[in-house]
């Protein structure tokens, strides 16, 4: 067979790939497709290049390959135009990314007016490695001539106003639900659980901002562990200060005051501050005080009780660090002496060295419920 060669045919137009003004105008039509079908054809066949007449609407027919359930999408061909619809129930994401492909159909002369069978197209299509030839070639048209274009800034001024409002708002949420990772890294060695050390980062970015947090955690969710994680991050970051300032813990240690129901003193001795030891809290600097003893104090209650050795569990709570109150909605009735006990103590100033380390001897009040 002898090659023919055809020569001085004008080289085939290029398609022109979209501004970033037309994709802002996509997403505005996106917003409510089914009010704005005609502009939304409109605003496609400004830019795909698609020598027949077609339109966006929901017809019924038959097609080469019986329709899968899941399918989302169909090209009709009629007579003398080619049918669009697509169930415009779907997520918006998903509409957007399907109409695109279609017309990517229809550009390459897929289905066309008069054909005898349609098209159909489900949310498996648009993935990076479909199984039809057609969605292949459909994909592959998209990424080369509709691939939105990526804009790079490099410092805080390049931003807009608006990039500027959701940069603040991301930071927000991520520090409200502790995606920033500013736990001392050996609360991972102690907290396995992800989501319980997520919970005390959220817990330490209050304390560190407003001297104080409620933990409202349903039923089940270790509040008591994330506590402990509380105490765990903080422990560590006194003891690395002390260190870096060439300080001994006996002199200032890093005190912690747990504040509970009588009936689980012995639960929060025995099974949640017991195992702190291992990952550097020193035990001697925990109490546990009921909440009953704060109710009732006289010159001889126990809380007042010094030892050879150590002081009182009141100076304790005075001196504290951070004050852990479990089931702390023990505490919401305003009038309650133990209520005002609590109030009236945390209000008072202490004798601790409040100047040596600076930025750790505000004393710190975890709530949880």
């Amino acid at each position: 067979m002898t090659p023919l060669w055809v020569t001085g045919l004008p080289p085939a137009p290029s398609p022109r790939r979209p501004e970033p003004g037309w994709w802002e105008q996509y997403d505005v039509l996106m917003r409510n497709p089914r009010e704005a079908l005609n502009e939304l054809q409109a605003h496609l066949a400004a830019q795909f290049d698609i020598p027949f007449s077609w339109v966006i609407a929901a017809p019924e027919s038959s097609f080469a390959v019986p329709p899968e359930a899941s399918a989302t999408a169909w090209l009709v061909p009629e007579a003398d135009r080619v049918v669009v619809a697509v169930d415009l129930k779907q997520p918006a994401s998903l509409v957007a990314e399907m109409l695109l492909h279609l017309c990517a159909h229809l550009t390459l002369g897929h289905v066309r007016p008069g054909d005898a069978r349609g098209h159909w197209d489900a949310p498996a299509s648009l993935s990076p490695t479909p199984h039809r030839h057609w969605d292949r070639e459909a994909g592959a048209y998209v990424d080369a001539h509709f691939a939105r274009s990526v804009r790079r800034v490099s410092t805080l001024e390049e931003c807009s106003p608006r990039e500027k409002a959701w940069l603040v708002l991301f930071d927000h949420i991520g520090r409200m639900v502790g995606q920033q990772r500013t736990l001392h890294l050996t609360t991972e060695a102690y907290q396995a659980a992800a989501y319980q050390r997520q919970a005390a980062q959220r817990l330490v970015a209050q304390l560190d901002e407003y001297g104080g947090a409620m933990l409202c955690d349903g039923v089940g969710l270790g509040k008591t562990y994330v506590a402990t994680t509380v105490a765990v991050h903080y422990a560590n970051q006194w003891w690395d200060q002390l260190t870096d300032t060439k300080r001994s813990a006996t002199d200032d240690p890093f005190r912690i005051t747990v504040l509970s129901p009588n009936s689980v003193v012995s639960t929060w001795q025995r099974e949640a501050i017991a195992p702190l030891a291992a990952y550097g809290v020193p035990l001697a600097t925990i109490r546990v005080i009921s909440h009953s003893k704060l109710s009732r104090i006289v010159p001889s209650s126990d809380i007042l009780t010094r030892s050879r050795t150590a002081i009182s569990d009141m100076e304790h709570l005075l001196l504290s660090d951070l004050v852990v109150a479990d089931e702390a909605h023990n505490f919401r009735s305003i009038g309650a002496r133990r209520t005002t006990v609590l109030r009236d103590l945390l209000r008072c100033p202490t004798s601790a060295p409040v100047g040596q380390i600076e930025g750790l001897h505000e004393r710190r009040m975890a709530g949880s419920s």
